[in-house]
């Protein structure tokens, strides 16, 4: 089983019968001192649709450049 979004509750990062692979965003944040959060980690993952929505949302539009290598992005 794979990851769940933390947004829907989908399961996210399965290879399909058709070999596509789904990805998301994962997120790792270790609050530091003078936040309200000290010495806390939070952890979690957004699937692509939840991220679009997310970011629909933002004041400043998300920076978004095309990579040309495509292999950087393989997960091996």
């Amino acid at each position: 089983m794979g990851k769940k979004c933390n947004c829907c509750g989908q399961v996210i990062g399965v290879v399909s019968t058709s070999g596509i692979h789904e990805d998301c965003l994962s997120i790792k944040k270790e609050w530091g001192y003078f936040s309200s959060k000290d010495l806390t980690e939070h952890k979690f993952n957004i699937c692509e649709s939840c991220y679009d929505k997310w970011i629909e949302t933002f004041k400043i539009p998300v920076e978004e450049h095309e990579s040309h290598d495509v292999f950087q992005l393989l997960p091996f």
